[in-house]
């Protein structure tokens, strides 16, 4: 093929010379695009999802110390010395967790930089597969069995973990032996389990939505407080910065959840219609919230928490597009939770109010500024309703599942979608 091409190019030498390199150059590129490549064939996988939820506050007297970017290194090789020389798979560069895992694989692709916010994200491996109906591209296919796995701080820079200095390969942060079962599906948390010792561990959660009876017409949320023992109580000056954005003007040092949240907490929840709210508010309208869970701080539990289901649409007219959006309220039990309520706390952060009350909004992709009144003193996440073009439709909305993660003063939120038929240009 290469050669036929050069023949070609030397028959049309008097037509010039730039036509030939072209030629050449297509030439070269038809022989590389000939070339074959052997998938890595897994045999019974399991279906993994890793995500650093670490995150401290840098100061002259700890920059030294342990760093919250990572380096995951499963079944790994030693040497004499017992210095880490290789792994059956690294997942490096693992910086902290975004504060929204979207239902597709967001991280493939971009070679703007070597950091990665989760793991596969980045990393070109074999995806998992449609699953009853859900896409779980944005996991990895790995071996299933029993593994040693082990995680290692490291600075932050684009030095490979096994290029860097001997003293950040010695002590790993986390070493421990998991069993992963084939055809399951699980997420692997690395957090801070005590924030007063510095303690720090995984969490490996199987989960169960692909084998649940749910609604493809209702969305779905569960939620987890994953925060580190003694970390409400610690002095505001000690934590750092919620990895949360923020709407409605809050100073970035003190936010609805940077003081944390209480061991128990109530949740509550409103639906919102965006078309009502943008033509018909007059400002006297108070909505009312539904309590929906009760939720304990837990970093020891790997059972999955129980979804609870939300509506799709506004009523039977919508059936293509959906306009709601929802709003979460976390209270102390025993606090009045009706939204309206909810004001910013006025004894400080380190008041007897303090961690007592929080809100969250989960509206368009988390950085618009919804509808009044949702406007004031809020954290804010994208709506866990995904609406995109499908099928002759633009736009469509489709149901999710969802997790809302709270560790520490930071909350994260994870969708899962279930395929949807693609679009008709």
């Amino acid at each position: 093929m290469r050669q036929q091409m050069l023949n070609n190019g030397q028959q049309r030498i008097g037509k010039g010379l730039q036509l030939s390199f072209v030629l050449l150059i297509s030439g070269a590129l038809i022989v590389s695009s000939c070339a074959k490549i052997e998938p890595v064939v897994i045999n019974e996988p399991a279906y993994l999802r890793v995500f650093n939820n670490l995150r401290f506050k840098v100061t002259v007297d700890n920059q030294d110390q342990t760093h919250s970017t990572l380096v995951m290194l499963i079944n790994p090789e030693y040497d004499s010395n017992g210095i880490p020389a290789g792994a059956e798979i690294i997942g490096d560069f693992l910086v902290t967790r975004n504060s929204y895992a979207p239902p597709y694989p967001s991280h493939i692709g971009n070679s703007l930089d070597v950091y990665n916010p989760e793991y596969p994200g980045k990393e070109r491996v074999n995806a998992g597969p449609i699953l009853n109906g859900f896409d779980l591209s944005s996991w990895a296919q790995v071996p299933s069995g029993q593994h040693r796995v082990a995680f290692y701080s490291r600075p932050r820079s684009e030095v490979p973990f096994f290029n860097l200095e001997m003293r950040y390969r010695t002590e790993p942060i986390v070493d421990t032996v998991l069993d992963l079962r084939a055809g399951e599906v699980y997420t692997l948390h690395v957090l801070q389990k005590d924030f007063n010792t510095k303690e720090n561990g995984i969490l490996l959660r199987q989960e169960n939505f692909h084998k649940l009876a749910l609604a493809d017409s209702l969305v779905y949320v569960n939620f987890y407080n994953m925060s580190a023992k003694g970390f409400f109580e610690a002095p505001h000056t000690v934590k750092p910065n919620s990895g949360n954005h923020l709407l409605g003007g809050l100073n970035l040092e003190y936010d609805w959840f940077q003081e944390g949240i209480r061991e128990e907490m109530n949740v509550f929840y409103v639906a919102y219609d965006e078309r009502f709210l943008r033509q018909h508010y007059d400002g006297t309208i108070k909505p009312l919230a539904s309590f929906m869970t009760h939720l304990k701080r837990d970093t020891e539990n790997p059972a999955t928490a129980p979804y609870w289901s939300l509506p799709l649409f506004f009523n039977a007219q919508d059936s293509i597009r959906s306009f709601l959006f929802q709003e979460f309220f976390f209270s102390r039990p025993g606090f009045d939770a009706t939204p309206e309520s909810f004001m910013i706390p006025n004894d400080g952060p380190e008041g007897p109010g303090a961690g007592g009350y929080a809100r969250l909004l989960c509206y368009g992709n988390g950085r618009e500024e919804p509808p009044a009144p949702r406007r004031q003193n809020y954290v804010a996440v994208p709506n866990l309703i995904v609406t995109t073009h499908s099928g002759e439709h633009n736009p469509r909305s489709f149901a999710t599942v969802n997790s809302i993660e709270i560790v520490n003063n930071s909350v994260y939120l994870t969708t899962v979608q279930r395929v949807y038929e693609p679009p008709v240009y």
